[in-house]
């Protein structure tokens, strides 16, 4: 565990997930920076001389990035790839803690499959799932309303789903959709909801940005602590198509390993910010992958 301080402008780079202490965490050059952070390990005491020497190796550093980085808010930060046999602990309502995740690949999609498992006693609504672009801030988007709904949001199509309310059980869940027909439908726990439509034509774009924890405004922020989620999420992963019923149901028990060609939870790469708690959990012992 680190600290972070990030100054925000309108680029995101993606951090080095292998920093030595001090890193600046990019590798392009400085003077084309409007985002960096710096991630050093918390044993190590760097004073601001070492701040500042650090910025001395940019090309052309403004001079207000000096002054800016003596003003940071300093928070805890960890990157690393994958989550294998771990669970993401939210434990507070917060508008600044969330996980990223960086997929090695997310083309436009005409169909996913996206699951997880949660768990969650608040009474606000908060979002399960997050990925914002520049065209949209919830290109898609999975939003536990304060009720007995969930909602599926791709872009400006908002398709609601009358479910049991989340608790302290952790529950698997899954949505679907192709853009072919429409077709949306959610799964808990291997049992399937009604057939809905939505998007009927439409696409997802790529390029976007993942946030487990917080909904997106903006690409990559814009959080509001009232839309955050407070308790437990693990499993995450996506596919590029719609799973089979019986693929479905198969991952939806605990000791059946999902490995998403879009997300694997076992090995995409991530930042956590803030409040962020990974803990092992001990669930599942991998015995096969599908899709």
């Amino acid at each position: 565990m680190g600290r972070m301080c990030k100054l925000h402008t309108d680029s995101d780079l993606r951090p080095d997930l292998n920093p030595v202490p001090g890193a600046i965490l990019n590798t392009v050059p400085l003077y084309h920076i409007m985002e960096f952070q710096i991630l050093f390990e918390s044993e190590h005491h760097w004073s601001i001389t070492n701040v500042f020497e650090l910025i001395k190796l940019g090309h052309r550093m403004k001079t207000f990035i000096f002054f800016a980085l003596v003003m940071c808010v300093y928070q805890p930060v960890s990157a690393g790839y994958g989550f294998a046999g771990k669970s993401l602990i939210f434990s507070t309502k917060t508008g600044n803690s969330y996980v990223r995740l960086y997929p090695s690949r997310w083309p436009p999609l005409s169909a996913f499959t996206l699951c997880l498992k949660a768990a969650s006693e608040a009474s606000h609504g908060y979002s399960l799932f997050s990925y914002a672009t520049s065209n949209h801030h919830n290109e898609l988007l999975i939003w536990q309303e304060n009720n007995e709904e969930i909602s599926l949001e791709l872009g400006s199509t908002v398709v609601r789903f009358s479910l049991p309310k989340m608790n302290a059980l952790l529950r698997h869940i899954c949505v679907t959709w192709e853009s072919e027909n429409g077709l949306i439908t959610f799964w808990v726990n291997g049992e399937r909801s009604l057939y809905k439509v939505g998007s009927r034509g439409g696409i997802v774009r790529a390029g976007g940005s993942v946030i487990l924890g917080q909904e997106q405004d903006s690409v990559g922020g814009g959080f509001d602590i009232n839309q955050s989620f407070v308790g437990e999420i693990t499993d995450v992963n996506m596919w590029d198509h719609v799973l089979s019923a019986n693929e479905i149901k198969a991952i939806s028990q605990d000791c059946q390993s999902a490995e998403g060609n879009i997300i694997d939870w076992t090995t995409v790469s991530y930042t956590a910010i803030g409040n962020v708690h990974v803990k092992d959990n001990n669930d599942c012992s991998p015995l096969g992958t599908v899709g």
